[in-house]
């Protein structure tokens, strides 16, 4: 998944979660958490990639075995410090990301393309070498099939966001 199809996608995860806990959707600092959460392991692993110390941009950041002691730990301190729900925004956007990452392959039951999520139990997998800038790569995966659920959650993200930041308007409107 491209950068804003990873946020737009973690959006409508946490989106969902504070509906299902009865919260207000993600907006401000908890919108941030989520924007940071669905960045992070490409954050992680694409810089160190780059420098030389990581050898695949899937493999310590896109880990399980690394994030999820990780994350029971974000969660815990953000609670004993009143960011909770914070914290729970970023966990639903970090998990998002490997959801992003791994749906088609899962679906299509190519389990051996997910084993990057084991990472270092099993060795990062081995990505051909493309020297595209990734602004070219996102302007040509547009005519690209393949990529245009990217898009549409996009669109749908927006959508949302902007639905709700009217609807919140409107209510501060009937308050006054």
């Amino acid at each position: 998944m491209f950068p804003l199809a990873h946020l737009a996608f973690g959006y409508l995860a946490a989106a969902a979660v504070q509906r299902i806990r009865n919260q207000p959707p993600p907006r401000r600092w908890i919108l941030v958490a989520v924007l940071f959460g669905t960045q992070i392991p490409d954050l992680v692993d694409k810089p160190l990639v780059y420098v030389g110390v990581l050898s695949s941009g899937r493999s310590l950041g896109h880990s399980l075995l690394v994030a999820l002691p990780l994350l029971v730990v974000v969660l815990r301190v953000g609670h004993r410090l009143g960011y909770g729900e914070h914290a729970i925004a970023f966990t639903v956007g970090v998990l998002s990301h490997y959801v992003g990452d791994t749906y088609r392959s899962l679906l299509a039951g190519n389990f051996d393309s997910v084993r990057f999520l084991l990472w270092p139990v099993f060795p990062p997998l081995d990505y051909p070498v493309d020297s595209t800038p990734p602004w070219i790569r996102a302007i040509n995966s547009v005519t690209n099939p393949q990529h245009r659920i990217q898009f549409v959650l996009v669109g749908i993200a927006v959508a949302i966001w902007a639905f709700d930041l009217y609807r919140r308007r409107q209510q501060a409107r009937h308050q006054q």
